[in-house]
């Protein structure tokens, strides 16, 4: 696009934060960010994860002064950021439609989220985190999907909203089953068919 820049961020380091005033949307060339809010009692919730050629930051399309959300680089990332008014006026009306379509995508992933918070139990919830996870970032392998994002559990219990001690036993029970497996560098490899067949078991 015009007008783009190539920003590189540190790992931990913030690509914005809450608060600041920022207008810019970022599409992510190396690496993986994560969305956090936190809340007045500085309780930290994951939104969202995203991957190589996933775009971010497009709250700022809603009007607002200010970011209600902190983007924080999971590794060391390459990005190309744009401002939001030359990426409205560099679209064309695919590109806008497959904008859009997006957008409603992300709105239906939330809401399933919120969803999922208010009526499942902490176990079911990530295990639909751990398959939302597979589908999105995760690459097929003849012994499952491995999820390539480095996932820590304390990352894992902000995404699902209950404590880091809860993720760990849950997470060596999926281990035990054989839902799932780490690899030796850390990374989840889903037994999609085996984890899905548990929670409805158990639903």
């Amino acid at each position: 696009m015009h007008g783009a820049k190539t920003i590189r961020i540190r790992r931990q380091r913030n690509v914005y934060m809450c608060g600041d005033q920022d207008q810019e949307i970022y599409w992510i060339q190396k690496g993986y960010v994560k969305l956090i809010m936190t809340s007045r009692e500085g309780k930290e919730c994951i939104l969202d994860i995203y991957a190589p050629g996933d775009f971010f930051g497009e709250s700022c399309l809603a009007g607002l002064e200010f970011r209600v959300e902190t983007a924080t680089a999971m590794e060391n990332v390459i990005l190309k950021s744009i401002t939001c008014q030359l990426f409205m006026a560099d679209l064309n009306d695919a590109e806008l439609l497959a904008f859009i379509r997006e957008i409603n995508k992300r709105n239906v992933e939330k809401h399933l989220l919120i969803s999922d918070m208010v009526t499942l139990g902490s176990e079911l919830r990530l295990g639909r985190a751990l398959l939302r996870l597979g589908s999105r970032l995760g690459r097929r392998l003849p012994s499952g999907t491995l999820i390539d994002c480095k996932i820590s559990q304390e990352d894992l219990s902000r995404m699902v909203g209950t404590t880091r001690p809860r993720v760990t036993e849950f997470m060596s029970r999926f281990r035990r089953m054989n839902l799932i497996q780490l690899n030796t560098e850390r990374q989840i490899l889903l037994k999609e068919g085996r984890l899905m067949a548990y929670l409805s078991s158990i639903a």
